[in-house]
């Protein structure tokens, strides 16, 4: 088969990976679009390297960008030894190893007249993406799309729609300037859809790096290449039309249904509320989460905490300012400090400076005019650029279509940066054809896991417990890829008796993720349930010091003292609930309830009238105040009581001893 012949398949097989990642979702997995749109990526990039492997061709060679990234790889796997959660960095790894193979093969195969068509599926697959979101957002979507954040169309999150958006935006850019005039015509037209839904999202970090992208290509241009603008000035008027499309689409009414707790953002519903949120308090938290990255840094400046476990190590550092019992960041929302925070000073370094050897790769061709398709090199920056912006205040390398877009935008620039030439052998392949394998049989492990995951929520929903503990421990035997399966298990377990197994269980969880406020919490209920009070104790303590305004861990601790008989402790513990939240009647029985048992009764009667005030149908508040005023010789009072006991809970266990506490009043009634 001839050179030319091979090219083609490479084309052909990167063209269908860029037409395909994006849209492919499967609503089985817990993540509906991690292992769908990975494993996807994954076997193209392997059906690469097996044709590269038998024969060779003519294209560039991989240059000191790429030995950057293959040292900022290696650095990231070398964390996994010192990561406190191994499965959480081989997860991050991966990622960033599929990455590392895709731009070997691209680079290693692909000449610049060979990216042409793939700029053109760039931005077919973003407009593609931009409708389907467009759609979903006026209500009209031909399929129901899962989504946490609308509008998303198949990316599972407005934000990531977003990223994939302002990646595709310059490439359909380069269609309007440098193709013949009707592919431009039709490319403007995308230009305005891509634009329009940019607007929709409301995702503000996208704006902010693609306006930054823009800026620096414009740069570009009037300090090395006035020469382009007299083809620039040529299309203008196709540029028009993409301005009138875009301000049709962004004038769209909205037609969408809110689905869940963030699925909808109420605060940015329009542009000018969007807009708004610029000012203070529209963040989000993220300032304050930076800062407390900060501190983190400070504790392991070197080497950082390992690749994927910034989320295992932040509670310590938050305060309380974001942790709470049931939610935690999972991320700083800033890629830059995310990196120095798990791979340190050397991580920060090696990324910048791969960084820099890409864009100085980009300048070098652009200022020695090296190939014939200087538009193309410009919105590959561009792209490269805005999803680098929107990185400050986002997380592109967790998900994978923004990924797989910021490496094709990377090896466009090589490519276009270098010369051809010969690659006379083809043992290099082994090692990535391999690495590639393993990640594949890893891909298939995170689905297996997503799988065991997405049912085991499905049975919570239904209060299944038993089946819960099933899945979960189906799902454990695949890898803990994510947090969410160790909570449920735990959780399962303590919830069908299994106190013993859920002790061992947390026991071992809790030495990979030790600052987890759940992991700790149900790893004191399950050592309460087994008499180990004093161990129960220390976890909730552990709890607490990482995070002291949770109610639940008070809650919870003082329900461990009453179990203890530590009376005076328990209403200490409901005191400080009572601070942190406002009263419930449940609240004020198990407050009221202990003040009996540690004889303060004028401080339980009070609090358990206020009880009685806030849930008048509730039996059990009734039976203690009855004996309250019975050992406090209040007959009038505890009669009272017993009948409204008796009158809401006759078949209560209680029954009989309020019926003889009612008989013995009677009795001594003159």
């Amino acid at each position: 088969m001839s050179d030319i012949a091979h090219h083609s398949w490479y084309r052909r097989i990167l063209v269908v990976l860029v037409l395909g990642v994006p849209f492919v979702y499967s609503t089985t997995f817990r993540d509906y679009t991690l292992s769908p749109k990975l494993m996807l990526l994954q076997l193209g990039i392997l059906a690469g390297l097996a044709i590269v492997s038998f024969n060779r061709v003519r294209s560039a060679r991989p240059g000191p960008a790429v030995l950057a990234l293959l040292l900022f790889i290696a650095w990231a796997t070398a964390s996994t030894a010192w990561a406190l959660d191994s499965v959480a960095a081989l997860l991050s790894v991966s990622l960033l190893l599929t990455g590392l193979c895709l731009v070997l093969l691209v680079v290693t195969t692909h000449t610049p007249d060979d990216l042409r068509s793939t700029a053109r599926a760039v931005a077919l697959s973003g407009t593609g993406v931009a409708l389907l979101g467009i759609l979903q957002y006026v209500g009209h979507s031909p399929f129901d799309f899962p989504s946490a954040g609308l509008p998303s169309s198949t990316l599972g999150f407005r934000n990531i729609a977003a990223m994939v958006a302002v990646q595709s935006l310059p490439f359909a850019c380069y269609l309007v300037i440098d193709t013949p005039r009707q592919t431009g015509r039709i490319a403007g037209l995308g230009v305005g859809i891509l634009v329009g839904f940019l607007i929709l999202t409301r995702t503000r970090g996208a704006w902010v790096g693609g306006l930054g992208g823009f800026v620096v290509v414009v740069l570009l241009i009037l300090l090395f290449r006035r020469d382009l603008l007299p083809s620039l000035k040529s299309r203008l008027r196709y540029l028009a039309v993409a301005f009138i499309v875009a301000v049709a689409c962004a004038s769209l009414p909205s037609g969408l249904i809110k689905r869940g707790p963030q699925s909808i953002d109420e605060k940015k519903d329009t542009l000018t509320r969007a807009l708004a949120s610029f000012d203070a308090g529209g963040d989000r938290g993220r300032l304050t989460v930076w800062a407390n990255t900060l501190k983190m840094i400070e504790q392991q400046p070197l080497a950082g905490v390992g690749a994927g476990n910034w989320d295992v190590h932040y509670p310590l550092y938050d305060g309380g300012d974001t942790v709470t019992f049931r939610n935690a960041p999972e991320r700083p929302h800033n890629l830059f400090l995310l990196i120095l925070s798990e791979l340190g000073v050397v991580g920060l370094l090696l990324w910048l400076t791969t960084l820099a050897l890409i864009y100085r790769s980009a300048w070098s061709a652009l200022r020695k005019r090296r190939h014939s398709t200087p538009w193309l090199s410009l919105a590959a920056i561009w792209s490269l650029t805005a999803i680098l912006g929107h990185a400050c205040f986002s997380f592109p390398m967790e998900r994978v279509t923004p990924l797989f877009f910021l490496w094709v935008s990377v090896s466009t620039i090589l490519v276009l940066g270098a010369g051809p030439s010969m690659v006379e052998k083809r043992a290099w392949t082994l090692g990535p054809l391999a690495v590639v394998v393993g990640l594949v049989a890893m891909t298939v492990q995170i689905a297996r896991f997503e799988k065991g995951v997405k049912d085991a929520t499905e049975s919570e929903r239904r209060g299944k417990w038993e089946e819960v503990a099933e899945h979960t421990n189906s799902a454990l035997q695949k890898g803990r890829f994510h947090p969410e399966v160790l909570h449920l298990h735990g959780y399962a377990l303590n919830a069908t008796g299994q106190f013993d197994r859920a002790s061992s269980f947390y026991s071992d969880a809790i030495v990979r993720r030790p600052y987890d406020i759940q992991l700790l919490n149900g790893y004191a209920i399950a050592l309460q349930n087994t008499g180990q009070f004093v161990e129960a104790e220390s976890r909730f303590l552990s709890a607490i010091q990482i995070v002291d305004d949770v109610p639940d861990l008070y809650y919870n601790l003082g329900g461990l003292f009453v179990a203890a008989k530590r009376y005076i402790e328990a209403t200490a513990a409901y005191e400080k609930v009572r601070n942190l939240e406002a009263d419930s009647a449940d609240l004020l029985f198990r407050l009221g309830n202990t003040y009996a048992l540690a004889a303060r009764d004028s401080s339980a009667i009070r609090v358990l009238e206020q009880a009685r005030s806030l849930d008048p149908g509730r039996s059990d508040v009734y039976f203690v105040l009855g004996e309250l005023y019975f050992r406090n010789r209040s007959p009038d009072a505890a009669t009272r009581n017993f009948r409204a006991f008796l009158e809401r809970a006759p078949g209560s266990l209680y029954a009989r001893a309020a019926a003889d506490r009612l008989e013995s009043l009677t009795h001594t009634q003159p």
